[in-house]
C-alpha cells in the first residue's frame, strides 16, 4: 500500500464523489494498493473507510478445510469498511486487490464525529450494507 500524495488528484477524486457526502470529511487520503495485495483480512481490521475509485477486488473467506469461498468482486464505487464503522466484534474477510487499485480513505478516528452527522453519507452506506446483504 502506499498513500498518494497529490493535492490535485486527491481533489480530481473527492469531487467526483462529493456527491456521497453533505460536507467533506475533515481528513481524506488517497491510497494505492498494487495486484495482490490486502486492502483488509481477518488480522489487519480496517480502520478506516475505502471507496474503491479504480481497479477491482476480491473478497473471500477461507473455510475451516482451508478452501477459498468467493463472496464478490468489486470495483469502482465499492465501500469497504462499512462494517468495521458499525461494529466493534465483526470479524472482516480477505479483501485483495485484483489489480492496481486506488482508494479514496476516509479514516474513522478523524471523521467519525462529522461522518456519523452527515445523512447523506449514511444513507449511502446504509445503501450499500443492504446490497451486500441481498
Amino acid at each position: 500500500m502506499q498513500e498518494l500524495r497529490d493535492p490535485a488528484r486527491l481533489r480530481e477524486v473527492y469531487q467526483a464523489n462529493q456527491q456521497l457526502f453533505q460536507a467533506p470529511p475533515p481528513v481524506l487520503r488517497l491510497l494505492q494498493f498494487e495486484k495482490g495485495e490486502f486492502l483488509s483480512h481477518p488480522f489487519k481490521k480496517l480502520n478506516q473507510f475505502l471507496l474503491v475509485v479504480e481497479g477491482n477486488v476480491r473478497i473471500y473467506d477461507i473455510q475451516e478445510n482451508s478452501r477459498m469461498r468467493g463472496v464478490a468482486v468489486g470495483g469502482q464505487g465499492t465501500l469497504l469498511g462499512d462494517m468495521e464503522f458499525c461494529s466493534a466484534s465483526y470479524r472482516p474477510f480477505y479483501t485483495e486487490a485484483a489489480d492496481r487499485v486506488l482508494c479514496l480513505a476516509i479514516p474513522f478516528a478523524e471523521n467519525r464525529a462529522t461522518l456519523e452527522n452527515d445523512p447523506v453519507f449514511l444513507r449511502h452506506v446504509l445503501c450499500r450494507l443492504a446490497e451486500k446483504m441481498e
